[in-house]
């Protein structure tokens, strides 16, 4: 009986010398600060580890950028960390890192990262030097008021509309490369199959005789063609021609208040344009499915504005309503505040509507009369101030200076 005794408490002691030696898990650590391009700390990057195939473990990027990763590892690892940005829309949204040999126990500092949210961020190769007064100018009289014409309107009968000049579809088309490429982003192509369905657009808003992206079935001459492409197109009447793009870009009225037709001629992703009219009627075809993927492929500025930097077209002036604009969708304009000077006064101005940029209407011109400036430059500074990046992290204030002349 003795000797069952002895043996039954032996068991615990032989268990616990084979495990005596089994490593000890320590807590072990990974640091890093992410930020972008732009050295702006970038929130809401989620940040998972892997070990192998196996998740353990995982973080999102806090408001300035910095993420802590704490594993319990008893032995070295190589660890893969994948990163992910919620706010991105290219293929850069997506990147590994690969850690190789993780001790336990110890803290790995990566330092600083930076994350790339654009993925071609700049001016296209085609764009305007604005900084050059000539090159404005050479622009402006080739590109632009070269192609201003008086333009007939095209003729209609019945529910049949006239073929809209190849001429005029091509001045239409460098009139928009033209503002474009002085805004800096890529130039556009004209589809003469889209052209063809615009003037059917175009034609429904000459019978109804008012502009009306959804028509009603019930419109004079509707066709399925022509309704499509009405929610598809800037629509315009009164004006042809380069001088309609002009229209497009100043965006007046009570009804344009978010200068949505400038933002469409804008956007660095459009591709392709149609152009068709029906008497002095017009639309402008300017959405194409696909074109949210060429994020990858075409430059696009960070911001844009109408006016633009730096030598300026006093023709251009867009009757005092201005717009500041970017192409990153992980900012936001709802309390940046804007303040336009003249040398020191500083001129009254009114925003009118925030979206993935911001419009403000000047209370008057910010210059004096077109005799005043013939041969000089009026200096224009704008400053925008309160732009928060992802709700973390107030903007620096952004300034520019537009210089009106007359070509």
């Amino acid at each position: 009986m003795a000797a069952l005794v002895t043996a039954a408490l032996a068991v615990p002691a032989l268990c616990s010398a084979a495990y005596a030696d089994d490593p000890v898990p320590l807590k072990t650590a990974v640091k890093l600060k992410l930020i972008d391009e732009n050295r702006w700390p970038v929130r809401g990057i989620d940040v998972t580890a892997t070990d192998g195939n196996l998740l353990v473990e995982d973080a999102t990027s806090s408001s300035n950028g910095a993420v802590n990763l704490v594993f319990d590892y008893a032995e070295t690892r190589d660890v893969t960390l994948t990163l992910v940005d919620g706010y991105g829309e290219s293929a850069d949204s997506w990147r590994t890192l690969t850690l190789q040999a993780l001790h336990p126990g110890e803290t790995r500092d990566l330092g600083t990262i930076t994350y790339r949210v654009q993925a071609k961020p700049g001016k296209a190769s085609t764009a305007i030097n604005t900084s050059s007064k000539a090159a404005v100018a050479k622009a402006y009289r080739s590109q632009y008021k070269k192609q201003l014409r008086n333009e007939k309107p095209v003729k209609v009968k019945g529910c049949k509309v006239g073929k809209t000049p190849a001429a005029l579809q091509k001045r239409v088309l460098t009139s928009v490369n033209f503002v474009r490429s002085l805004a800096g982003v890529e130039k556009v192509t004209l589809d003469k199959k889209i052209s063809a369905r615009a003037s059917k657009a175009a034609l429904i808003q000459y019978k109804q005789g008012w502009l009306e992206h959804f028509p009603s079935k019930k419109a004079k001459c509707w066709s399925s063609v022509g309704a499509d492409e009405s929610g598809k197109s800037n629509l315009s009447g009164g004006t042809i021609g380069a001088a309609n793009v002009r229209a497009y870009m100043d965006d007046a009225g009570g009804n344009n208040l978010d200068a949505g037709h400038r933002g469409w001629l804008l956007t660095p992703t459009l591709s392709k344009i149609g152009v068709g009219y029906a008497g002095d009627f017009g639309a402008l075809h300017v959405v194409n499915y696909g074109d949210g993927q060429r994020v990858d492929s075409v430059k696009q500025p960070l911001w844009t504005s109408w006016p633009t930097a730096g030598y300026f077209p006093k023709q251009l002036e867009p009757q005092g309503r201005w717009s500041f604009n970017t192409s990153r969708g992980d900012i936001s304009f709802a309390k940046a505040k804007v303040k336009v000077q003249v040398g020191k006064k500083t001129v009254k101005q009114k925003v009118v509507s925030r979206g993935d940029g911001i419009v403000f209407d000047l209370a008057k011109t910010p210059y004096s009369t077109a005799k005043k400036y013939k041969n000089k430059v009026a200096s224009v500074k704008v400053t925008i101030s309160g732009m928060r990046l992802r709700d973390a992290t107030t903007l620096p204030p952004y300034t520019y200076t537009v210089k009106f002349f007359t070509p």
